[in-house]
């Protein structure tokens, strides 16, 4: 009994299940999806293309560069079946970011149920995997952001070496260029660094000079990142969902448009992009919590109108109690303080960019926030589970 009980909790067992697993929705995903190429897909593909010429900068697309590196390696090698190689290198990326997922979690909090808890998640999340047979940036994005984890854990505790450092920071950086809001790990990450120096520096003096530092450079990123992105125009529009005036109207529609005040208070396109969208909140305050707050409604609750019904219930049914974990998990002492003050600026980071930003039409910009969410709720959901079910305490 004991030895039948530590096989089905050992870390190949769960590691093999999960493979099978994945290898079943994945089967299902690529007969039904195949190769999707979509509207954004030609911005990639020609960029990658582009650059066999010689390396130059596009103005908006230069954020998504890792993604455009991506395919520009693929490019070199695979001749006519490039898409095809594409989508099946990201089905195997997407592999391998559940099987770190996993590890990430059995790192950090010492629990193998709880990994396996967060890699069935993430597969139950099933359009995390399926944006792999998308030629979009999604699917390299998720996957970077749970090899960040999955390294940044590894350091957290305690696995330390010179090829480890340079390997992190080579996924932390590729993961930032891969999609404008890998400025979330970024910020993340520096709130840890912050944190670090704030405690091991006495003078007072040196650490407002540090946060100052730190304040404008990332000031100075954001405008930057912004002065490519058509923020006033999304607000003149009212739009909740990018361009969806441009669309022949459905009755959902009406959910998704906010009545735009007739005098908006915009500054000219003359001012640095922060000082603008700074001065339209300020300005247009009202107007501005209201089109966010609709905003962040169906980025967090991931539904639409216009899905069907049993994908929003699923959706809802799914995420709302892993929410409702995530939270406690946040306002558990017993975790890292690093953990949590991480988990929160990430999570906040993400969301705050759509609140400012726009919604998309599909829900893939929830994706890259599940795999934290994913980590901390399923150690919170095993946690209750081995205090009432003394069986599960086996390790």
């Amino acid at each position: 009994m004991k030895l039948g009980r530590s096989f089905l909790m050992g870390g190949r067992f769960h590691i093999t299940l999960l493979s099978f697993t994945f290898l079943m929705v994945f089967a299902v995903l690529f007969h039904y999806n195949g190769v999707k190429y979509v509207n954004d897909s030609h911005r990639y593909i020609e960029y990658a293309e582009s650059l066999k010429n010689g390396f130059y900068i596009e103005a908006h697309n230069i954020w998504y560069f890792g993604y455009v590196i991506f395919i520009y390696l693929i490019n070199i090698f695979a001749g006519k079946s490039q898409y095809l190689i594409i989508v099946m290198a990201q089905y195997l990326l997407c592999y391998f970011a559940l099987i770190l997922l996993y590890k990430s979690v059995v790192l950090l909090f010492k629990n193998r149920l709880s990994g396996l808890l967060a890699g069935f998640l993430f597969i139950a999340q099933i359009e995390i995997i399926s944006w792999s047979s998308y030629l979009l940036c999604e699917s390299l994005y998720i996957s970077m952001i749970c090899f960040s984890l999955w390294a940044g854990i590894s350091w957290f505790q305690g696995k330390r070496s010179w090829r480890m450092l340079l390997l992190m920071l080579f996924l932390f950086l590729f993961t930032f260029i891969s999609k404008p809001t890998g400025i979330a790990l970024l910020v993340g990450i520096g709130a840890l660094l912050v944190r670090e120096f704030w405690r091991r520096l006495n003078n007072r003096w040196i650490k407002a000079i540090c946060l100052a530092a730190s304040l404008i450079s990332l000031l100075l990123l954001v405008n930057l990142m912004l002065s490519t992105f058509t923020l006033m125009r999304d607000y003149q529009s009212g739009e909740i969902i990018f361009a969806i005036n441009t669309v022949p109207y459905q009755p959902s529609f009406k959910y998704l448009i906010v009545e735009v005040p007739q005098h908006l208070n915009i500054l000219s396109d003359h001012y640095p992009p922060l000082v603008r969208l700074v001065h339209f909140i300020a300005s247009n305050f009202n107007y501005w919590i209201k089109i966010s707050s609709i905003k962040v409604f169906y980025f967090i609750l991931h539904i639409r109108p216009y899905w069907s019904l049993w994908h929003n219930l699923y959706s809802l049914i799914l995420l709302l109690p892993l929410y409702l974990f995530c939270i406690k998990a946040l306002f558990n002492k017993l975790l890292p303080v690093e953990v949590r003050l991480f988990s929160i600026t990430y999570i906040v980071i993400h969301t705050l960019t759509v609140g400012m930003t726009t919604v998309d039409w599909d829900g893939r910009f929830l994706m890259p926030v599940l795999p934290v969410i994913f980590i901390l709720s399923s150690y919170q959901i095993i946690v209750q589970l081995q205090g009432r079910c003394s069986w599960l305490n086996y390790q």
